[in-house]
Formats: C-alpha cells, sequence, structure tokens
C-alpha cells in the first residue's frame, strides 16, 4: 500500500498544529502513557497499514483516532503487563479465574 507523499505532509501538519513542538519529525512525541512515548512516527506507521477503506477519511480524523487508539493500547499493555509478563504455572487455571482476575485488575 503506497502512502502518498501529500498525505504524510498533511498528517504532519495536523501534528504540528496538536502540539507545541515547532519543529516536527518522526521523534516527536505527541503523547506520553505510563512513562512510554508515542511518537509521531508511530502514528505514520499506524497510518500506512491502514486498510484502503480508512485512507479516504480525513486527515483530522485519522489523526485523532489512531492516536487515541494508540493510547488505549499502550494503556491496556501496561495495566496487563503483570498478567503478560507472568510465566505461566504448571497448574493452568480455569478460563473463568482467568477471566475474573483480568476484570478485577482493570477495575483497579
Amino acid at each position: 500500500m503506497h502512502f502518498s507523499v501529500s498525505r504524510l505532509s498533511a498528517l504532519a501538519l495536523c501534528a504540528s498544529l496538536a502540539t507545541p513542538v515547532l519543529a516536527q519529525d518522526a521523534n516527536s512525541v505527541l503523547a506520553t502513557v505510563g512513562g512510554v512515548d508515542i511518537t509521531l512516527g508511530h502514528l505514520i506507521v499506524a497510518t500506512e497499514n491502514l486498510p484502503d477503506q480508512y485512507q479516504e477519511l480525513p486527515d483530522e480524523v485519522l489523526f485523532t483516532g489512531i492516536l487515541d487508539q494508540l493510547i488505549q493500547q499502550q494503556a491496556l499493555s501496561l495495566s496487563l503487563g503483570d498478567v503478560l509478563a507472568t510465566p505461566p504455572s504448571r497448574t493452568k487455571p480455569s478460563k473463568r479465574l482467568m477471566v475474573k482476575q483480568l476484570v478485577t485488575r482493570m477495575r483497579s
């Protein structure tokens, strides 16, 4: 899937309007979630991987939607970090117990 230069320029313009930084590049931080930076580069890569029908959306919609999605994914990743990093025990808990533990963690 080819991403046009004008589309990238428009996306960079949206990013420059959304953040107070004067010079934008792929390393420009757009958001920080739990100490993890989400950069303009992350946004560009995510945009390039979208299906064609999303490419038709206005750049402002793409920018805010993708940035929101990246923030939510990072927050979820951080909240599940302990669960995902813990190696499985020799006796596997039931799926019901695993779901209950996950819901309990998400509520706290």
